[in-house]
C-alpha cells in the first residue's frame, strides 16, 4: 500500500493502480480505498491520513 501511495504522489498513476490491485482483499480498508479514489482522480497532492 505504501508503494502505491508513493507512485501516486509521484504522478505515476498507472503503476500505482497496478500495485494497489495486488493488495489482498483482507487488507482492503479505508486507507486503500482512499488511495484508490485519489489514483482514479489523478490526484498527486500529498494527503494526510492515519494508516
Amino acid at each position: 500500500m505504501e508503494l502505491a501511495e508513493l507512485y501516486r504522489e509521484l504522478g505515476r498513476f498507472d503503476e500505482a493502480e497496478l500495485v494497489i490491485l495486488t493488495i489482498d482483499e483482507r487488507d482492503v480498508g479505508v486507507t486503500s480505498n482512499l488511495i484508490t479514489k485519489l489514483i482514479k482522480e489523478k490526484q498527486s497532492a500529498l494527503m494526510r491520513y492515519r494508516m
